[in-house]
């Protein structure tokens, strides 16, 4: 894999759309963004989404960029979903 494609499947799974996302999670779900249990503040909870969500992505990001990888050295990549029910 060269350098630019590594690029460009982070930028598509970390940076992309993360604004946009937050913008209409905070629309679709206010009741996400409030403490109800604990007492966090909107901005806490906000930024709380935030790190959380850019680790998911994060994750995402290496599990595209090790199967690039492994396809590269000949390895089969099985699906992601191996059961059905």
């Amino acid at each position: 894999m060269n350098y630019e494609k590594f690029v460009e499947i982070l930028n598509r799974h970390i940076f992309m759309e993360g604004k946009r996302a937050l913008v209409k999670n905070l629309a679709d779900h206010p009741e996400r963004f409030i403490g109800l249990f604990r007492p966090t503040r909107p901005r806490g909870k906000i930024l709380q989404h935030i790190l959380q969500s850019h680790e998911i992505k994060f994750g995402d990001a290496l599990e595209e960029i090790m199967s690039e990888f492994l396809r590269d050295w000949g390895y089969d990549v099985l699906p992601k979903i191996i059961f059905t029910s």
